[in-house]
């Protein structure tokens, strides 16, 4: 915690393998368990993270973006859906999960790259973008933040 107390700004993201814990324990959910034998569900976030985050908000930082990956966007007990990609909490926090697995996909001989995109303006995330991109610079978003 010493690097936030030494933080030049008011203002710290987190970017970590994988996400906090907190976001639900439902196996759509950011860290939820959605593989393996037995029961589906409870939450697989990191608690560490999440106390890192707890900590920060207390020394009176504000944590706009908390950003990782490790939990596949594709879930594992069923194909008609998607793990939820980002979720706002009520302290304006944006938490977003950028594992979108494969990161390369061919979309009839024609490969697409995926990246997440966040818009910050005066510290607050203003929006939040999963893109594909084409070789020729065709761009295909889905918006999971919205502005406002």
């Amino acid at each position: 915690m010493a690097s936030v107390e030494a933080a030049a700004h008011n203002t710290v993201i987190f970017l970590g393998h994988c996400g906090p814990h907190g976001l639900g324990d439902r196996p759509e959910d950011p860290c939820g368990k959605d593989w393996g034998r037995g029961r589906l569900g409870g939450d697989y976030g990191d608690p560490d993270l999440a106390d890192a985050i707890a900590h920060t908000q207390i020394m009176g930082k504000n944590v706009p973006l908390v950003a990782f990956g490790h939990m596949h966007h594709a879930l594992r007990h069923r194909t008609d859906g998607e793990r939820v990609k980002a979720i706002m909490n009520e302290d304006k926090t944006l938490y977003l999960n950028a594992a979108s697995v494969p990161r390369i996909r061919d979309k009839n001989g024609d490969p697409q790259y995926n990246f997440s995109l966040v818009s910050l303006s005066q510290g607050k995330i203003r929006q939040a973008k999963s893109i594909w991109v084409t070789q020729n610079m065709e761009i295909q978003e889905e918006i999971l933040y919205p502005s406002p």
